[in-house]
């Protein structure tokens, strides 16, 4: 709890409605690569599933409970970029479409969490208020009561209720008609974690020193888009069009500087992200084990 719960609240639900406006209206941009503003509404989409996994990962609180809600939120991206392109003036999605996009944001918010939980236990990282202590964090709870249940049973059932507008009622077919995606979204998985994850450690630093991270960023961003523009291009050829590497750079920086943004707001609000002594980790591992979340399932 911050000292002023309402506030941060507030903010988080205008950041939310923010993200949400976007994704409805990013597929109204013509994605052919001719417009840049493409490029910054995809870096933007791309920069959420960073936060998404982010608050799951070192966020305070119960892990039983923000997990779900990490899925929960990757749904409702889903959701509003599939509307959003049925509403723009364009081709309506195919089917293949409609699912290839529903696998790409479940394995971003999901794949993305196994490095961060590693980088986790390995660095002992962890996002916390200013007015806990570290060691208090870790001891929070983490088992589930009856009252997580039947609160996600109903959350579940309202979040997957606007999901038969969603599906097509055609065959959906091969998954990846484009085989190019094979290779366009394990990179995009890889780029989004090495490019953000020092934006995402530098919006808690002090001001001097993030700044100078911010500086040093713009080099580093450049270098791993240099990378893996020629890991692309290996692969599936030269892409067509002019200043791809300047577009593709433009959007890891945009991704990098929404991020950084964010985290620099929730610092505003009072949170810091600090490492923890190695007993508190191994006190929250112990007590998230299966047998321990089994136990508390009929608590109150």
């Amino acid at each position: 709890m911050t000292r002023n719960r309402e506030l941060t609240l507030l903010v988080t639900a205008g950041i939310l409605f923010v993200f949400a406006v976007v994704d409805y209206q990013t597929p109204a941009i013509d994605m052919s690569g001719k417009d840049w503003r493409a490029f910054i509404a995809v870096g933007i989409c791309i920069a959420q599933v960073t936060l998404i996994v982010a608050w799951a990962v070192f966020a305070p609180g119960n892990i039983v409970v923000r997990l779900p809600w990490s899925l929960l939120l990757g749904l409702a991206m889903w959701y509003l970029l599939v509307f959003g392109r049925r509403q723009a003036d364009r081709m309506p999605m195919r089917p293949e479409e409609v699912f290839t996009l529903g696998v790409a944001l479940l394995l971003g918010v999901t794949v993305l969490q196994i490095p961060l939980w590693i980088a986790k236990r390995v660095f002992r990282f962890r996002m916390f208020v200013s007015d806990d202590a570290p060691l208090s964090v870790e001891r929070g709870p983490v088992q589930f009561q009856l009252k997580h249940l039947l609160i996600g049973t109903f959350i579940f059932a309202v979040a997957l209720s606007p999901i038969r507008l969603i599906l097509p009622k055609e065959s959906a077919g091969n998954l990846f008609h484009d085989q190019e995606l094979l290779v366009l979204v394990p990179a995009a998985v890889v780029v989004n974690l090495v490019a953000t994850l020092p934006c995402l450690w530098g919006g808690f630093l002090p001001g001097d020193r993030a700044w100078r991270l911010g500086l040093a960023w713009l080099g580093y961003g450049f270098l791993v888009t240099v990378i893996e523009f020629a890991v692309v291009c290996a692969i599936l050829g030269a892409p067509g069009g002019e200043n791809v590497l300047l577009k593709i750079y433009l959007l890891n920086f945009t991704q990098g500087t929404v991020v950084f943004v964010v985290m620099r707001i929730y610092r505003t609000l009072g949170f810091r992200m600090q490492r923890v002594p190695a007993v508190a980790m191994q006190g929250e591992m112990t007590r998230a084990s299966p047998a321990n979340l089994t136990s508390g399932s009929g608590s109150k």
